[in-house]
């Protein structure tokens, strides 16, 4: 929702977006309609594109965090010990208190987190051209404009 409201900020439209970030339109409209979170690799895009202060960056940051509903650990670099610490932190996580965990951020310092997105693509794009173009890009406006469409799913290949 952060992110739909820098576009209404900025007055962008969802196919400006998808096409700075080389997605589809369908994956931005799953993000800002929250189904999907934003990708950690979209923020300096879309702090680029829009200008944003050092303040609106890390709100941004901040939803992206807040939206997040999964973490996952790859473990096969770890060995037994670093995999069952892993296993007994993600356990207890949720019941320990913001004290403790300021506390293990001193104990660990530079902790850097890093996410990863699942999300469902089209398994064929198509690329149109000509008539084919501007007949889609008009049909894409016309639903983008409407208040009511919260996705619009597309296997049309951005240029």
């Amino acid at each position: 929702k952060e992110l739909r409201k820098i576009m209404i900020d900025n007055d962008s439209r969802l196919y400006d977006l998808a096409k700075a970030l080389g997605v589809s339109s369908s994956f931005v409209s799953s993000v800002i309609c929250g189904n999907k979170s934003v990708p950690e690799d979209w923020i300096p895009t879309i702090v680029k594109k829009y200008n944003l202060s050092k303040e609106e960056e890390q709100s941004l940051i901040d939803k992206m965090i807040e939206s997040k509903k999964t973490v996952v650990f790859d473990l096969s670099k770890l060995n037994n010990s670093q995999r069952q610490f892993t296993y007994q932190l993600q356990r207890k996580l949720s019941n320990l208190s913001n004290t403790e965990i300021e506390e293990l951020e001193k104990i660990i310092p530079g902790i850097e987190y890093t996410y990863d997105e699942v999300g469902m693509f089209a398994k064929e794009e198509v690329t149109l051209t000509g008539e084919d173009k501007e007949i889609y890009d008009k049909l894409y406006n016309l639903l983008d404009a409407i208040d009511d469409v919260s996705a619009i799913y597309t296997n049309v290949k951005l240029d």
